[in-house]
């Protein structure tokens, strides 16, 4: 008898850690099924390792990240060779030597077969830390990390050489947005505003195939952040968390916040 009660228990146990294994399983399989070998994968988060034991010997930096859903993704980048890497040569990857554990990162790379994140084979794949943004900031920021895709910017102010300043008479409704394939989108107190944008060495910027939709309103202020974008000419950052557009021909300036 005490056997058989002994066989019962273990055979429930086994159902049990069975059942437990299967949904798992499961649960990886349908993670996963979102994503087949050479699709390209964007992700961000927090690292959790960062091992260049294997570059020592021509092997690729390893990464491991994870997502706000707490999943967990392996980044390999070849550390030889990285050099001829279409995203290096663009820019898009920094010294991987200086990324941090609990740092916070963003990577778009092409899946590989062991299932890892390679950011390596297109000019658009990156690998860079992630700005962490804390709206109405009032300490100091470092303008080397701020970039223009990190965030939604207002605008705040426009200030002119010859002493006038403009400000929009509602605001925060008046934002920019860069987006990482060269297009950008913005907000204003009466159309929505859309075009491409280009970045040139020495943070020049121009603002080019600007559209809009057509609503009047009357007392707008967009006629004037229209002309401010189609006449900016550089850009910079500053320790306040500020995006400062440069006006063409050194005429002024514009702040977002």
């Amino acid at each position: 008898m005490q056997n058989k009660k002994i066989a019962s228990v273990l055979a429930v146990v086994a159902v049990l850690v069975g059942g437990f294994y299967a949904l798992n399983g499961y649960i990886y399989k349908e993670k996963q099924a979102d994503f087949v070998v050479g699709d390209t994968v964007a992700k961000s988060g927090k690292v959790l390792s960062v091992n260049m034991d294997q570059a020592a010997f021509d092997g690729p930096y390893l990464l491991t990240l994870e997502s706000a859903d707490e999943s967990l993704y392996t980044i390999a980048l070849p550390s030889m060779g990285l050099s001829f890497c279409p995203a290096y040569k663009n820019k898009n990857i920094g010294d991987v030597s200086l990324i941090k554990i609990g740092e916070m990162i963003e990577v778009n790379g092409t899946l590989g077969g062991d299932g890892s994140i390679v950011p390596c084979e297109s000019p658009d794949h990156y690998l860079r830390t992630k700005p962490i943004v804390v709206e109405d900031f009032e300490g100091e920021a470092d303008p080397s990390r701020m970039t223009l895709t990190m965030k939604t910017w207002n605008w705040i102010s426009a200030l002119y050489n010859d002493e006038r300043a403009v400000k929009p008479k509602q605001a925060g409704k008046f934002t920019l947005t860069f987006k990482n394939d060269g297009t950008f989108s913005a907000t204003t107190d009466c159309n929505g505003v859309g075009g491409k944008y280009t970045t040139k060495p020495g943070s020049q910027i121009a603002f080019s195939e600007m559209m809009s939709t057509k609503m009047y309103c009357e007392g707008s202020d967009e006629v004037e952040f229209n002309q401010l974008l189609t006449n900016t000419s550089g850009y910079h950052f500053t320790s306040k968390g500020e995006l400062i557009l440069d006006l063409k021909y050194d005429s002024g300036s514009v702040v977002f916040r």
